[in-house]
């Protein structure tokens, strides 16, 4: 598996790089890295390319259901948001965890998909690319604390780093 030396602290049966067609965990669960990263167990709202920027729909948290989706630039426009990187492709419907950070950096495995990214910047969601990320802001807000620690041109799923649990648009005003 890519992750390296990651495994979880809590719910020792956590499989962070497993997909299933039933539902293991409660949906909306959470469980710690033996690193202090939080992962979050969710549905797949749709199909999931492994290493996506993911969040979780405001209505699903609502109703319980905690379904994931690719995020695209748009998607940041409504507001605060759940966000995770799956680390394993999901079919739709399938059942998984996100890692929400903190943690990841060299050598951990924690990947992310982005594609014009300078090493260190921070990451915003890839306009025209579901799941993708880049350091360029189009006004779709900051993915919080969240850095690649490999430059990319080309979308490529990459190390990242996170120094906080990450998320998006915790002061932006349009």
């Amino acid at each position: 598996m890519a992750l390296d030396g990651v495994s979880p602290a809590t719910m020792s049966s956590a499989r962070y790089e497993e997909t299933s067609t039933d539902q293991k965990f409660a949906l909306g669960c959470v469980s710690i890295d033996n690193f202090g990263g939080q992962w979050i167990y969710v549905k797949a709202a749709e199909t999931l390319t492994a290493y996506s920027l993911c969040h979780i729909t405001n209505a699903s948290v609502e109703a319980g259901t905690w379904l994931a989706e690719m995020t695209e630039a748009a998607d940041m426009a409504t507001g605060p948001k759940f966000l995770g990187l799956n680390q394993v492709a999901f079919a739709a419907s399938d059942y998984g965890w996100l890692w929400r950070g903190p943690g990841g950096g060299y050598g951990r495995g924690i990947k992310g998909r982005t594609e014009n990214a300078t090493k260190g910047a921070l990451l915003h969601p890839l306009s025209g690319t579901a799941g993708g990320m880049d350091d360029a802001n189009v006004d779709e807000g900051v993915i919080a604390g969240l850095t690649a620690i490999t430059t990319t041109t080309t979308i490529t799923a990459v190390e990242v780093m996170a120094t906080t649990i990450i998320t998006c648009n915790l002061t932006e005003v349009d």
